[in-house]
């Protein structure tokens, strides 16, 4: 099989295929499909099939011509957001991050500690997260670590950053790939054995 998106064929992540079940056309008899095991390592577990580009089917009836394998296509659609906002220390500025909202404060530094940004939103999966905090010039400052903590349903974190001042505007800028939908398509292909 090859998945050939006809548009939006970057939004595609993480495609799989799940072959259930193998079917003899004629007689709708079942037929046991697992995992292909490497070479010369035999595998009898029908739930390692999951995820496999191969599989195989076991005891074909004698003279079958061919037989229907049954299974789903697994993927996740994905776009890229992006929000920006200006922050100068005074106080929390609230965020639309696709459908997500955040809470972003700016952490002037204070004696020897390095200054940040405090995010706060819903706990969930963000995974790639992109945070950038750049000064007037637009250049954007280095990050120097991060502090998180997640109290169910929010999750507070710290992104620490050099060379913060107290008093000057900065701008925030949060970025990741939110995923849309995660469809689950039946599909079927017709096996002709020579």
């Amino acid at each position: 099989l090859r998945l050939e998106p006809r548009i939006a064929a970057e939004m595609i992540s993480e495609a799989a295929v799940c072959w259930a079940s193998g079917v003899v056309v004629a007689g709708d008899q079942p037929l046991a499909v697992m995992a292909a095991p490497p070479a010369g390592e035999p595998d009898h577990d029908p739930a390692t099939a999951q995820g496999h580009s191969q599989v195989q089917v076991d005891h074909l009836p004698p003279g079958l011509e061919r037989f229907r394998l049954d299974g789903q296509l697994l993927f996740k659609l994905r776009r890229r957001v992006h929000a920006e906002a200006t922050l100068a220390g005074e106080g929390p500025v609230q965020l639309a991050l696709g459908r997500s909202q955040f809470s972003a404060t700016l952490m002037v530094p204070v004696d020897q500690e390095r200054g940040g940004v405090r995010l706060v939103y819903r706990s969930g999966t963000f995974e790639g997260l992109e945070v950038v905090l750049s000064g007037a010039d637009g250049r954007p400052l280095q990050q120097a670590g991060r502090n998180s903590r997640s109290s169910h349903p929010r999750t507070d974190e710290t992104w620490l950053f050099t060379g913060i001042d107290l008093g000057k505007p900065y701008t925030l800028s949060l970025a990741y790939s939110e995923v849309l939908a995660q469809p689950i398509l039946p599909i079927a292909a017709a096996v002709e054995l020579p």
